[in-house]
């Protein structure tokens, strides 16, 4: 006669158990088939989309395996100006209408940006936002705030950064308001836009509090030096935004 182990009779018998259990078991596997079936989720791409984009094309291969390093080393604190400059070698235009090579040139707007270098980074992100590209919606909304962070940077003024921004970029910020990225551009906007230096010190408070838990010191350390650069530049004067 067959015995039935005890240690398993509990779950098998409490139809309240199967039920979990089942409904564990649907979740899983809609979630995997949800994940492999191309599409685009909200502002970003699947791996179902990832993995088809790259099917005999030896660019997305490689776009792929510089983002898989790039966050290998951020996760090791390393900031992007410190990486190999030959990972954020552009891709051709031929291949921009990719997504993954297309987040290989925002890499490398990202880089300029660290690197201090706002006038190139204004230019490659402008350059880049000219192209019919496969650049998902949250890279572009990114890109959207460093420019115009950049603009207020190099002395353009508030008009011409918040020209700069539309709808999906405020969305964004709204929605991601605790991110550092978001808080330094609301941080720069303040004090360097509407030259409101009670308000930036507010938001400055809310970047640390931010940063303290922040998963990668390479992008607390990035964000911090910007924030630093914007403090340091002179006091905006009334009539030409600096």
């Amino acid at each position: 006669m067959l015995r039935r182990d005890h240690r398993t009779s509990v779950l098998t018998e409490n139809p309240a158990a199967d039920a979990l259990l089942l409904t564990c078991a649907v979740t899983g596997v809609v979630l995997a088939l949800t994940n492999l079936l191309p599409m685009r989720v909200g502002a970003l791409d699947n791996d179902g989309r990832n993995i088809l984009s790259m099917k005999g094309n030896s660019e997305a291969v490689r776009a792929l395996w510089v983002q898989l390093k790039i966050a290998a080393l951020n996760a090791k604190g390393v900031r992007l100006k410190d990486m190999p400059e030959e990972w954020f070698s552009l891709p051709s235009r031929a291949a921009m209408g990719n997504s993954l090579c297309a987040a290989v040139r925002v890499f490398r707007c990202n880089r300029l940006m660290d690197e201090m270098k706002f006038d190139e980074a204004r230019s490659a992100m402008l350059g880049m936002l000219c192209l019919n590209t496969g650049i998902a919606g949250l890279q572009r909304a990114f890109l959207l705030m460093d420019l115009a962070c950049c603009e207020l940077l190099l002395g353009n003024g508030e008009d011409a950064a918040k020209a700069r921004m539309d709808k999906d970029a405020h969305k964004i910020m709204k929605a991601m308001k605790n991110h550092l990225s978001v808080l330094r551009t609301e941080y720069i906007l303040a004090l360097r836009g509407e030259g409101n230096a009670e308000k930036a010190a507010a938001i400055g408070a809310r970047f640390e509090k931010a940063a303290a838990a922040w998963p990668s010191k390479a992008d607390v350390e990035s964000e911090q030096a910007i924030l630093e650069y914007a403090k340091a530049l002179p006091e905006r004067s009334a009539d030409a935004g600096f």
